[in-house]
């Protein structure tokens, strides 16, 4: 199937699928099993993990038995980076509270 029937099919610009055929996320395949693999990496997408980490991690869209465990170690793993993120923006906006309070009391900021 070409591109633009596939991307006429699923919506996605023909532009994200040539660089997902790119990152080898799309080998030729049948239409069915396209669509599959696009709705996993829609699914990841929508779980923060951008084209490029699948790319690099291709046994998460291999749905075998065989590939279980080590799926749901890449995915923990996955988790615990984000988590991390998630606690850095988290310190920031502690860190902005605290300076909107100092200001607000008339405080210096500097320190």
């Amino acid at each position: 199937m070409t591109i633009d029937k596939m991307s006429g099919i699923c919506g996605i610009s023909a532009a994200t699928l040539e660089h997902y055929r790119e990152l080898g996320l799309l080998p030729d395949a049948g239409e069915d099993e396209t669509l599959r693999r696009l709705g996993g990496i829609s699914s990841f997408a929508k779980a923060g993990l951008a084209p490029e980490r699948l790319a690099e991690n291709p046994v998460l869209l291999d749905e075998s038995a065989a590939t279980l465990d080590e799926r749901v170690r890449i995915m923990k793993k996955e988790r615990f980076r984000l988590l991390d993120e998630l606690h850095a923006k988290q310190q920031a906006l502690d860190c902005l509270d605290c300076i909107i309070r100092k200001i607000k009391s008339g405080g210096c900021i500097c320190r």
